[in-house]
């Protein structure tokens, strides 16, 4: 009996399991007689025996909705009561502690189930403990309460790819090149999780070769009208080999695909058809963009695997800057074509920062933030560049102006680097006891950001010692003083 399973204080799994059950049970009895609080209490008690059982946590989420009436908002003050607890996850989420994460984020959602990172922080440590049907729930509320935050649908998105959820993964990519058009990732995301589903479907898994797929594996099939989409295209372009729009369906169909070589061709032979059609135009300088960044990824593997091989180092950097040129080059073209999109004015700003040219993105920085969407990276990245011209005092307004809208549950990289560099512009303008400040608040969120640990310890360190060097000094004046006086 001393060896038996859950001796020494800890309980056995089925004995956990028939608990959960009864509290499942007793919660669902209570739930049926809209006693919201006790059913709550009994869900929970069910989850934390048994964390790995989807139904007791939609039953729990469900109750709460329930309790606070469907609001939308959970408990009266609620962002100002979870200001704790979501600084404590901060924290969890640092250490990788999982266990801590997934019990902190329950207890915020006790206050607010709506809310989107407390939702996706839940989901996350779930997922790294082997729970992902329940993290794919998770994801799936803090995608609803925040439907453009691109980290929560580019995990969830991976999450269906797991499951062979193709078309919801497609879907969650396919936002996320709505929200930046020039998220080249995503783009061939979605060209790939396509690629999958049509391998999926028609059952080309386990075909020895092309001929031997789904309701024709193993026949002799003639490639024939109505037996390939990309061959129909193909023929469609021969038919009419002067219809730009049939190149143009062609392409699309071959960029879902992940042909992006193919579809290179085929657009550029669509926009010799056209006469410069800038549709077209746009289009095969994506796939190029594209194409380059494929190459870029596959020299950067090959300098990491081998740091001595000078020669993959000096590719990669090369290919690099080839690729930053080659984007200047086209965001200033479409920036010429389309003078109020916003995003393009940012998108090529962050650009010419990464080439070195603060002074030529000051000005798309300044318009960009007129876009609520970007108002906050905008004014973060004119801080830098006005940080570059060595103008602190225009740097810090851009900062102090950023920093009220910016929120650490919202973004915390931005969030941190807002003050960060707040901190440093308040050094250079020997406003000592701000830039205290603004490193203590990134100390208080990373601790290991950077060099802020660094710079707080230098300007606290350094102030007592400068007092005590002037009381020094003091002193010894006093004491000349005294012997001259003698």
């Amino acid at each position: 009996m001393g060896n038996e399973k859950g001796s020494g204080g800890e309980m056995p799994d089925d004995r956990k399991s028939q608990i959960a059950r009864d509290c499942f049970k007793r919660g669902t009895e209570a739930m049926i007689k809209q006693n919201w609080g006790y059913s709550c209490e009994m869900f929970r008690n069910a989850i934390n025996l048994v964390p790995g059982n989807l139904l007791y946590r939609q039953s729990l989420r469900g109750v709460q909705e329930k309790q606070y009436n469907n609001n939308g908002t959970g408990a009266s003050m609620a962002n100002m009561r979870l200001m704790g607890t979501k600084t404590s996850l901060k924290k969890s989420m640092m250490q990788k502690d999982w266990k801590t994460i997934m019990t902190t984020a329950e207890d915020g959602l006790a206050v607010n189930p709506w809310d989107a990172s407390l939702n996706a922080d839940l989901g996350y440590a779930l997922k790294e403990l082997g729970f992902p049907d329940i993290a794919t729930f998770c994801y799936e509320r803090a995608v609803k309460g925040d439907p453009n935050n691109r980290d929560y649908l580019r995990i969830l998105g991976l999450l269906y790819e797991d499951k062979e959820k193709f078309d919801e993964a497609i879907g969650c990519f396919t936002k996320l090149t709505q929200i930046d058009k020039l998220d080249g990732e995503a783009r061939s995301k979605v060209m790939s999780l396509t690629s999958k589903k049509a391998i999926k479907t028609g059952g080309y898994e386990n075909a020895p070769d092309s001929r031997s797929t789904g309701a024709n594996r193993g026949k002799d099939v003639v490639d024939g009208p109505g037996m390939s989409v990309e061959a129909d295209l193909e023929r469609a372009v021969r038919k009419e080999p002067n219809n730009k729009d049939s190149y143009l369906k062609l392409a699309d169909y071959q960029i879902r695909d992940g042909k992006l070589e193919k579809a290179s061709q085929t657009l550029r032979k669509g926009l010799e058809v056209s006469g410069g059609d800038d549709k077209i135009r746009e289009m095969l300088e994506d796939v190029n963009l594209d194409l380059q960044r494929k190459e870029l990824g596959l020299a950067k593997e090959e300098a990491v695997q081998d740091p001595t091989d000078a020669a993959a180092k000096r590719k990669y950097v090369e290919l690099k800057a080839d690729l930053l040129q080659k984007e200047i080059e086209i965001f200033t073209s479409r920036m010429e074509r389309y003078p109020q999109n916003m995003a393009l004015k940012f998108d090529l700003g962050i650009r010419l920062m990464q080439d070195k040219r603060p002074k030529e993105a000051i000005p798309l920085f300044q318009k960009s933030r007129g876009d609520a969407r970007r108002k906050v990276e905008s004014l973060l990245n004119l801080g830098k560049c006005f940080i570059a011209d060595r103008q602190f005092v225009l740097a810090r307004r851009q900062f102090e102006t950023a920093l009220p809208e910016s929120k650490p549950d919202d973004n915390l990289d931005v969030y941190l680097e807002l003050n960060y560099y707040a901190g440093r512009v308040c050094e250079e303008l020997k406003d000592k006891d701000a830039a205290i400040g603004y490193y203590q608040t990134v100390l208080e969120y990373d601790y290991g950001y950077k060099d802020n640990q660094q710079r707080l310890n230098e300007l606290e360190g350094g102030g007592d010692q400068d007092e005590d060097e002037d009381e020094e000094d003091e002193e010894e004046n006093n004491e000349t003083k005294g012997k001259k006086k003698s």
